[in-house]
């Protein structure tokens, strides 16, 4: 289960304009990527049982952010002198917050199944 949808990623991941001529299934399958390696993070590190059940935004902003970088990496590759400086910090922020989030047993994010 993916914790972001198209919707959200339109939210928190990229400028709508960004990802226009990306197929939305390309998109989903980032966003399933992504939140399997939270789950990875959240499972390792936090001992929680997933997928969760529930989670907060700051878990789906994560998830966005980590796939902005993962989508638009894997089309056009990885500029680090130009914008893309950018995507990649705000990806390596969003890893380190839902490591932070597993490691602090954040009271938002209930266990799953």
């Amino acid at each position: 289960m993916a914790y972001a949808t198209l919707e959200k990623f339109a939210v928190y991941g990229l400028p709508s304009g960004a990802f226009t001529e990306i197929p939305d299934e390309q998109i989903r399958q980032h966003l399933q990527s992504n939140s399997d390696q939270a789950d990875v993070w959240l499972d390792s590190l936090g001992g929680y049982t997933t997928p969760l059940s529930s989670w907060g935004e700051d878990l789906t902003r994560s998830v966005c952010q980590m796939t902005a970088f993962t989508v638009l990496s894997s089309l056009r590759g990885y500029n680090p002198e130009g914008s893309d400086r950018i995507i990649k910090e705000a990806h390596d922020q969003a890893i380190r917050d839902i490591q932070y989030m597993a490691v602090l047993n954040a009271p938002h994010l209930v266990d799953g199944p």
